[in-house]
């Protein structure tokens, strides 16, 4: 909770300084107004909340492999508040999908080193990608409504930072947060500014702008690369182990994935020419 606490700090600040120095299209009405800050909530405190307490109790490994479902929850919401259509075919792969993510979900369960915390951290990530997936739908209804992804993204932060600082003031206290600040390695201090301002101001306005171009589930589908980045650095970097209900979860999911996001090919029937007979005389 502090890493958040000063993740948004730091893009929140940015975001005030684009807010004035670039000037970019705020929401116009009260109902956009209420959009955007719902939007803010849900995306940072909420769904960052979510993952970074589940992270807490679970690996990078198993959160990789459920957040690879990320994009299907996403269709569906995207199905249900925006109405867009999801074939047989699509249901057939989510359901696949679902499965191997239960998998992953209960994983702690099946082994021998089970503690509730992990299994507590993985329903934590999945309701952080639920949570996520509602807001990436209000943030493409906010982009249609003419609000700026400069300013969607700057406002998230702005209004993130208001709502974490009190909770965090309230458990912890003044004195315990800025103690914890200054206990902070210069190392850790760059990462938490490369989240802030590379994987916050940076990424969240070029997810925005993309809202603009293409439909959500297409934009979505970009999320099956956190996987394939974070499993190699998890098991090299902080050295974790996969483990053959690791791989169970993940071979439903690529099978679900593959379904779902294979298209049919449409077959192009062309008319036969018509047949001239010969004229009899």
């Amino acid at each position: 909770m502090f890493f958040l606490l000063y993740r948004f700090l730091i893009s929140g600040i940015i975001g005030l300084g684009l807010l004035i120095y670039v000037k970019p299209k705020l929401p116009q009405t009260t109902h956009v107004w209420m959009l955007t800050i719902l939007h803010s909530i849900l995306a940072t405190a909420v769904a960052l909340g979510l993952l970074f307490t589940g992270l807490k109790f679970t690996t990078v490994l198993d959160m990789a492999i459920i957040v690879s479902i990320s994009p299907l929850i996403t269709s569906i919401a995207g199905s249900y508040f925006l109405k867009e259509n999801i074939t047989r075919r699509e249901k057939l792969g989510m359901g696949l999908a679902f499965l191997g993510t239960a998998v992953s979900i209960a994983e702690p369960i099946f082994n021998s080193n089970y503690t509730a915390g992990s299994l507590t951290g993985n329903l934590l990530i999945f309701a952080a990608i639920s949570v996520n997936a509602v807001a990436f739908v209000l943030a493409k209804k906010t982009i249609k409504l003419k609000v700026d992804p400069i300013a969607l993204s700057s406002l998230s932060f702005i209004i993130g930072f208001v709502v974490i600082l009190p909770a965090i003031i309230f458990i912890y206290g003044n004195d315990n947060i800025v103690f914890q600040i200054r206990q902070i390695k210069p190392e850790f201090h760059l990462g938490v500014w490369y989240m802030a301002i590379i994987g916050g101001n940076i990424a969240f306005t070029l997810y925005n702008k993309a809202q603009k171009a293409i439909e959500i589930g297409e934009a979505s589908v970009f999320k099956y690369l956190d996987p394939l980045v974070a499993t190699p650095l998890a098991v090299f970097w902080l050295g974790e182990q996969i483990d053959i209900y690791f791989m169970a979860g993940a071979v439903l999911i690529l099978i679900g994935v593959i379904i779902a996001e294979t298209r049919t090919k449409k077959i192009k029937v062309h008319p036969h020419p018509a047949v001239h007979h010969p004229h009899h005389r």
